[in-house]
């Protein structure tokens, strides 16, 4: 046989020699295999297979095997051949060979279970099953065997964290011994440590420090306090709580934990346990112009001084920091709660209020009126309004200013005819502004000349004033030609001619913008004799 132990469903070879022991030749004839629970092979065992026996001369020899599977349960088990009797045997008591045992041997199943705190883990391989017992418990962590021996279980701490191969290799009691291996990937993670904790301290300043509530994932080892003011230590403490009682002044307490792998966290929390310290006095006082408020808390007061003070106005707060006083415009009249908050060093406070009542200040209203003869006008700003008085008018012609002031009136005298874009803005003493504009058309026509007379011998009396102009006229100039030329001014000039005769006047007119006009008449002058 190949394999006396072969393991359950494994194959293996069984071998039969058959032999002719007669005095004579024997017939062909047909070899069975069975298998036996027992160690006695015959018909009735059960018939795994049959190979055919050539005829055999006397002594002759047949060599057979076959090729079989063990069975699935492992247990012992006996295998042997029969060969069927042949015509003319005399003999069939030795027709049936020996029993061969076989013990089949199931292998061992590896079964592994990795628990971790940390990076301490604990491989476990009592789950693992073999139909014997396993002998040999084999550990690798990534190809490398860690430990090895008969105990199913084994501990092992991670130098670092990281994912690693854990593998397991069970060998049972067979000969050779039969293996089976099982693998995990493990995750390994130890983080640093957690600090935490609270305080809490009475009216003398006795504080109590618990750090219990401090964390690490495998758990802390120790803790470690210390306790400054300004840069220098004053104490230390071990122990997961700690008890001081602080003067005045500003401390720092530092907890400081560490777990089994000495990584460490810490946490500092500031006291500050300052002096007794009186509250403070809020005083508030308001001044307005108009809508424009000032509110002062100068007034306030404080044994160690005010650090903020904080403005309010019906309770929304307009202004707040170190300022004593603010300005605030409101958006229309009417009654307001004013207050004031004003806090010192020590977080202590006080509130002062007062209700202010405010009056609006209206814009001004220009109005503006032109009157012009001819390109002479006068611009009127005197009939504009505000509540409480206009301080300056500002007249501007095409948008040049002709000039501002307290003055409510201006004049121009425009060079030219036409249309021009007159412009009032006037201003209130709270800065308001109101603006009128008017468009003004500009005309100054030309004068005409006209004039009569009267003669009484030589001597002739003019009379310019039926002469006109839009403005006026401005100036009368007479011409007298009688072989020479004279001249006259005035409205009702007298001139006596030298001799009778026909002779021509002419009257020249110019206005105020320095237009003129002309007119001429032929004058007979008669001398009485």
């Amino acid at each position: 046989m190949s394999d006396r132990t072969p393991e359950t469903g494994a194959s293996f070879t069984l071998s039969a020699t058959v032999t002719n022991a007669g005095d004579g030749p024997s017939a062909a004839t047909t070899l069975r295999y069975y298998l036996s629970a027992d160690a006695t092979i015959g018909s009735s065992d059960t018939a795994v297979g049959t190979d055919q026996v050539g005829a055999l001369a006397a002594g002759g020899t047949s060599a057979e095997s076959i090729s079989l599977r063990a069975p699935a349960t492992s247990g012992t088990y006996y295998y042997g051949a029969c060969v069927d009797a042949v015509t003319g045997e005399s003999d069939t008591t030795d027709n049936c060979s020996a029993p061969v045992r076989v013990d089949v041997d199931a292998p061992p199943t590896a079964i592994l279970d990795v628990t971790c705190t940390g990076r301490d883990c604990t491989f476990d391989g009592s789950a693992s099953t073999d139909d014997d017992r396993i002998t040999s418990y084999a550990w690798a962590v990534d190809g490398v065997q860690v430990g090895s021996g008969s105990a199913s279980s084994f501990e092992h701490t991670f130098p670092r964290n990281g994912t690693f191969t854990v593998r397991l290799t069970v060998e049972d009691t067979a000969d050779p011994a039969q293996t089976d291996s099982d693998s995990e990937a493990v995750v390994v993670s130890d983080d640093p440590p957690v600090a935490s904790f609270t305080t809490s301290c009475d009216e003398n300043r006795a504080c109590t420090f618990d750090g219990s509530g401090s964390t690490d994932d495998v758990g802390i080892a120790s803790y470690s306090w210390s306790v400054l003011e300004g840069v220098r230590s004053t104490a230390t403490a071990t122990g997961s709580t700690f008890k001081r009682t602080f003067g005045y002044g500003t401390w720092c307490v530092t907890l400081s934990v560490a777990d089994k792998l000495g990584q460490t966290g810490s946490l500092t929390d500031t006291l500050v346990f300052a002096e007794p310290d009186d509250a403070p006095v809020a005083s508030l006082s308001v001044s307005c112009e108009e809508l424009a408020c000032t509110f002062d808390g100068s007034g306030s007061s404080d044994d160690n001084g005010i650090v903020s003070y904080a403005f309010a106005v019906d309770g929304t707060q307009v202004a707040s920091g170190t300022s004593e006083s603010v300005g605030h415009t409101f958006a229309s009249a009417g009654t307001y709660s004013v207050s004031l908050a004003v806090a010192d060093s020590a977080d202590q406070t006080d509130t002062a209020s007062r209700s202010v009542t405010v009056v609006s200040d209206g814009p001004p209203t220009a109005i503006l009126d032109v009157t012009c003869t001819g390109r002479d006008c006068t611009f009127d700003g005197s009939n504009s309004t505000d509540d409480n008085g206009i301080t300056d008018y500002a007249f501007a012609v095409d948008g040049t200013s002709i000039g501002s002031g307290a003055a409510s009136s201006a004049s121009r005298t425009f060079d030219e005819d036409g249309t021009y874009a007159v412009t009032l803005t006037v201003t209130d003493t709270n800065g308001q502004t109101g603006t009128a504009s008017e468009s003004v058309i500009v005309s100054d026509a030309p004068p005409t000349a006209s004039f009569t007379y009267s003669c009484k011998n030589l001597t002739c009396t003019f009379d310019a004033s039926g002469s006109s102009d839009d403005v006026g006229i401005a100036g009368y100039t007479w011409s007298f030609v009688e072989g020479i030329r004279s001249s006259a001014s005035g409205v009702n000039p007298t001139h006596t001619f030298s001799s009778a005769g026909s002779w021509e006047v002419t009257l020249n007119v110019q206005d105020t913008a320095g237009q003129t006009a002309s007119t001429s008449q032929t004058i007979n002058v008669t001398s009485s004799m």
